[in-house]
């Protein structure tokens, strides 16, 4: 599926001087099921041994725009996760912690500290923090930090919401912790969005992706380190 979408895309985002060529190119690619050697035929064969002109933009668009869809055909390839209310702007989850609420939130406090490198106050007062997040290696985007204010609800929720970034366009998330009957287990229920300002196609999507995977480790994390400290 993957080969024959990228495959389309070149031919439907070329130039219409070398579309003729791509999809002869690309048609005689198919019988070997190889969309790498589509996209490289796609360059040597339409620009070098058919001397056709082509633009630089023009060829970077091409490129850019078949891997950006060859690389959501393999996201979206994988089998779907379960859709949350949330999931039309961000992502949800939520973990059982055998602890009380107290300990669950202390727990989710001291992580604010616990990679200085990562991540750090700039400032506290009363129920509100600032903090600094900085994040590498990023697909696409690279390296990226954003600054964000935290009001808490002790014991209770979490919110907070995106100052500046030199990368994001928009972030929010809340915690919210709802603890037993018996007081002896905590629901903690992590919401999270992020808006990495990329323009690709179904970007919100692989964002929303790649976010619930990161709150489902971090749940789970905080899971071990509230239920070992008991």
């Amino acid at each position: 599926m993957a080969c024959r979408q990228v495959n389309r895309l070149c031919v439907q985002s070329s130039p219409p001087s070398v579309r003729p060529i791509v999809q002869q190119v690309i048609q005689s690619n198919l019988r070997r099921h190889d969309f790498c050697g589509s996209l490289v035929v796609l360059t040597v064969t339409a620009v070098r041994r058919h001397n056709c002109r082509m633009k630089k933009k023009e060829l970077f668009d091409m490129w850019f725009k078949a891997i950006a869809t060859l690389i959501v055909s393999l996201l979206l390839s994988v089998a779907p996760l379960p859709i949350l209310a949330d999931e039309a702007k961000g992502v949800a989850t939520t973990v059982l912690v055998n602890a009380s609420a107290i300990r669950c939130w202390h727990t989710i406090i001291a992580e604010r500290t616990a990679a200085p490198d990562k991540r750090k106050v700039v400032s506290e007062e009363g129920n509100r923090a600032v903090l600094e997040e900085k994040f590498t290696n990023l697909p696409v985007i690279g390296h990226a930090y954003m600054q964000y204010e935290e009001v808490a609800t002790p014991y209770t929720t979490l919110e907070a919401h995106l100052i500046k970034s030199d990368k994001f366009k928009a972030f929010e998330s809340r915690w919210t912790l709802s603890p037993s009957v018996d007081g002896k287990s905590t629901s903690i229920r992590l919401y999270t969005y992020l808006n990495t300002g990329l323009w690709l196609p179904f970007a919100q999507q692989m964002t929303n992706r790649q976010t619930r995977q990161d709150i489902t480790n971090r749940l789970q994390h905080i899971k071990q380190l509230a239920e070992s400290a008991l």
